[in-house]
């Protein structure tokens, strides 16, 4: 599977959302066992703490998922609303983990360095995973905003003598 195929491009957010689905079982059926072998918590707790996990990092990306499948005018989503809804995402993912922290140390008998553990264990994985998918990703569509074609060396020579000029002028 190529992650970069202009098939996966077009909707950044929804494939990171996939591969991150995908990645977070594996990691699931990976670090359950050895948190149950080495009797850092109960299974189940472990469970409910990834499940919210990968629920808060899902909630994280729809910001982005939403002006991807929403109908667009233009027909492509601009560079600032990708950052724009990248930062929406990072503020839900903060707060939704916070939540999830408070939720799982009021509901759970694990101790709270347990919790803190987990729940801090999951929000690095699921994190750092959605960066590095949509670093990617995201570049590969919006590299240059202006073809360097455009930029002649000669329209910039002729704006920085013309800036030269008027602060040459301001200055006497």
């Amino acid at each position: 599977m190529d992650l970069l195929s202009p098939n996966r491009t077009q909707k950044p957010f929804t494939t990171v959302g996939v591969y991150l689905l995908l990645l977070w079982a594996v990691s699931v059926g990976l670090v359950g066992g050895l948190v149950v072998t080495a009797s850092l918590a109960s299974m189940s707790q472990f469970v409910w703490v990834a499940l919210g996990s990968v629920a808060v990092s899902l909630c994280a990306l729809m910001p982005g998922a939403m002006v991807e499948w929403l109908p667009k005018g233009a027909g492509q989503s601009s560079p600032a609303s990708t950052v724009h809804s990248f930062l929406a995402g990072m503020v839900i993912r903060l707060f939704g983990t916070v939540a999830l922290f408070a939720l799982c140390r009021y509901h759970m008998a694990a101790s709270p360095e347990q919790i803190a553990a987990m729940t801090l264990g999951w929000y690095c994985w699921l994190t750092v995973t959605e960066v590095v998918l949509l670093v990617r990703l995201v570049p590969s569509r919006h590299s240059c905003a202006v073809p360097v074609a455009v930029i002649s060396d000669r329209s910039v020579d002729s704006r920085t003598q013309s800036m030269s000029d008027s602060s040459a002028l301001t200055l006497n």
